[in-house]
């Protein structure tokens, strides 16, 4: 033992001789810190590719490098498919511009130069790969294997994992190469009219109309997907009835996904609306976004009810996890008695009025008839934005 080593008294042999994070360096097997693997005092850029990250140590690890560029296929902790998971980043805008609102203003300044990318398949489609490119003015690092940019992954929390470090290799260029290829498939995470406002007004998360604009600049620069398979679709339907905790927002995500798109009756396919067909659908999308905006309580205190199409019925939540029937069914003769009641009340008026007009009957009628449908009028609405592209009934 070296004079400057410690020892572990209370570790088993077995706990001190295992190894979780196998790194290869030059074909050394070596035990190295996240720092000394990440050495930005040595290499003034940064480019990862990574299945899963977390955010707080991705920060803490590239704060100190000039130029980061970051690929990644979802962030960790996300439950659904690798599919529906990307949907639900485009969509879900506001947790978007949260994170990056809330991170230093420096990285906020680097963000805004492209000296910082944040950035996601623009297909939906998972990305696996785990490479780390580190380059200065003479050396270079190539990191390939199974390690995600986890803190995980890196402080030996009992995972295997295997790391290959190359410095100044010609391996370097060929995952350079290979870099390029997925990068070239991916898209900002951070909106680009977000990035126009950074260390300036901030957009306020729960303003729907901003979020909407957000969303559409997305759809015509090409973030969003051009169309959607059937099976696409189906993995949205699954994630709904598999992940209970996410059901509302998936479902959310689809109607989103079935209001900008269209049906192709030839493939089954859904394809993206032209760009002034888009613009009619605004209000629908803006309904959307509100749902699942997080915000959205704080603006609108009123209780959102959810529609069963199954029994056509109306729940409302009691708590995150609960719902509650809403609707009250009523018996053929409860209806039949307020029908009685409503034809009682027309005859009253037409023996007892003075203006005995039929413009006045017809506005009678009116306000009769929103009586009727004023529980369900939300879905008439719906049904009239994604249909007709109007909300104005």
């Amino acid at each position: 033992m070296q004079p400057d080593e410690q020892i572990n008294l209370f570790a088993t042999d077995e706990e001190q001789a295992t190894r979780y994070l196998h790194v290869v360096h030059n074909g050394v097997v070596k035990d190295s810190t996240p720092k000394e693997l990440f050495d930005a005092t040595r290499f003034s850029r940064l480019r990862v590719v990574s299945f899963v990250a977390s955010p707080k140590f991705v920060f803490t690890m590239t704060k100190e490098f000039d130029e980061v560029h970051l690929v990644f296929g979802i962030e960790d902790g996300q439950v659904a498919g690798a599919f529906t998971a990307g949907l639900q980043a485009i969509v879900a805008i506001d947790e978007r511009i949260q994170l990056v609102q809330n991170l230093p203003e420096t990285i906020q300044e680097r963000i805004k130069t492209e000296k910082y990318q944040i950035r996601y398949s623009k297909r939906n489609d998972p990305i696996h790969s785990k490479i780390y490119l580190l380059d200065g003015k003479e050396d270079t690092r190539v990191m390939i294997g199974s390690a995600n940019f986890t803190e995980q992954a890196f402080t030996e929390r009992k995972q295997y994992e295997e790391l290959i470090v190359m410095d100044n290799d010609p391996l370097f260029d060929i995952y350079q190469i290979r870099f390029n290829e997925i990068y070239s498939e991916t898209v900002d995470f951070v909106p680009e009219a977000f990035k126009r406002t950074l260390l300036g007004e901030k957009i306020n998360i729960a303003d729907f109309e901003q979020l909407t604009d957000v969303l559409k600049e997305e759809i015509y620069s090409g973030k969003f997907a051009a169309e959607f398979t059937q099976a696409q679709m189906e993995e949205l339907n699954e994630a709904a009835q598999k992940t209970h905790s996410q059901k509302e927002t998936v479902e959310q995500v689809k109607q989103i996904i079935e209001i900008v798109t269209r049906l192709d009756k030839k493939t089954g396919n859904r394809i993206l609306l032209p760009k002034a067909q888009l613009e009619k659908k605004t209000q629908s999308i803006k309904s959307k976004l509100s749902r699942l905006n997080k915000k959205t309580e704080e603006v609108d205190t009123r209780g959102f009810v959810e529609y069963n199409e199954s029994n056509h019925m109306l729940y409302k939540k009691s708590d995150e996890e609960t719902m509650f029937l809403f609707s009250n069914r009523a018996s053929p003769e409860e209806i039949k008695n307020q029908l009685l009641l409503i034809h009682q009340f027309i005859d009253a008026y037409n023996t007892f009025t003075i203006q005995n007009s039929n413009k006045t009957k017809m506005r009678i009628f009116e306000a009769i008839l929103y009586t009727f449908m004023s529980s369900h009028m939300w879905k008439v609405r719906d049904h009239f934005v994604s249909r007709f592209y109007t909300a104005y009934i």
